[in-house]
């Protein structure tokens, strides 16, 4: 067996025991997410205990996701300019720390977190405020924590972020709560059908709405793996403050991000088990806030030294 981190050997033993037959939370006593667990078992099923082939896929997800946050900054005109330097950011700092390639629930439930920023981007850009594009959001969110339930956070901060920056009717709000209910509400009845609804509420809802977690890292050194990325942050966000001149539009994106990052930070309490993987919901926030303060730097020169720095001590550091 290959070395491998208590997480990729849960996710391995749930993924061996789905594929076995075996019924989540009523013969698996286990708080992952469903949608989590049934990803492991069908993982199984192509790769079996092999964990070149899962961290192969993590890698193809990071990299996916990269790109997404690239083309969507751009969609949207989140910039000055049209860049893609995002996506150069987004994967400079998922290699913080060696964890980030493994494939987990928080790394699956990523995307889809990605996927509600771009519907929730679509809301605020006023082009496009079709019931669909405020469902999805709802939609993504739910989903995204039916792979780790922590990321339930982001409906509340999607909820207030709309409530400051557009002027929907409570209609469309009722909207996003259903976009978010209905994927639980089919959990719900899969369960009751399988006659373990109560061991699902007992293993997998009681446990993840407690704020208890485990770690796996000191604080000091989680620390010192997120300084210079924190550091960073800091100094975009000094200049972007001082600097930047933003349209309007453009200056509600960076305030709804920063109330994105807020949340991605409120994430961890709810997080069952804190380790650097844990942090990758943070990522799009950062790359977002670092690829303003580059652009705005007059001398590109200058500009390129930053990103080469921030390769240079993200990657020595992890």
């Amino acid at each position: 067996m290959p070395e491998m981190t208590y997480p990729e050997l849960k996710s391995l033993v749930i993924g061996e025991k789905v594929h076995e037959g075996r019924t989540l939370y009523a013969e698996i006593v286990d708080s992952s997410g469903p949608l989590a667990a049934w990803f492991n078992g069908f993982i199984d099923l192509l790769f079996g205990r092999s964990m070149l082939a899962r961290h192969v896929l993590g890698f193809i997800v990071l990299f996916f996701q990269a790109a997404f946050v690239g083309i969507t900054f751009a969609d949207k005109k989140a910039f000055s300019e049209n860049t893609y330097i995002p996506s150069l950011i987004y994967a400079i700092l998922t290699f913080f720390s060696f964890d980030t390639l493994s494939l987990t629930p928080e790394l699956i439930g990523t995307g889809f977190i990605l996927l509600s920023l771009n519907n929730l981007f679509k809301e605020i850009e006023f082009r496009e405020q079709r019931n669909e594009s405020i469902f999805n959001l709802g939609l993504y969110i739910s989903i995204a924590s039916l792979f780790s339930f922590s990321l339930f956070i982001y409906l509340p901060g999607a909820l207030l972020i709309l409530i400051v920056f557009t002027r929907h009717p409570p209609r469309k709000y009722f909207l996003l709560i259903c976009g978010f209910i209905i994927p639980h509400l089919l959990l719900m009845s899969i369960f009751y059908l399988q006659d373990a609804f109560s061991e699902m509420w007992m293993y997998y809802y009681i446990p993840n709405l407690g704020l208890n977690a485990t770690r796996y890292l000191s604080s000091g050194s989680l620390w010192w793996l997120g300084v210079f990325p924190l550091f960073f942050l800091l100094v975009s966000l000094f200049m972007l403050n001082r600097e930047a001149r933003l349209t309007k539009y453009q200056t509600q994106l960076v305030q709804s991000m920063f109330f994105w990052m807020v949340f991605s930070f409120l994430h961890l309490f709810f997080s069952k088990d804190i380790r650097p993987q844990s942090f990758i919901t943070v990522i799009p926030s950062m790359s977002f806030f670092i690829t303003h303060a580059l652009l705005v730097v007059h001398k590109k020169k200058m500009a390129e030294i930053g990103v080469w720095v921030l390769l240079i001590t993200t990657v020595c550091i992890s």
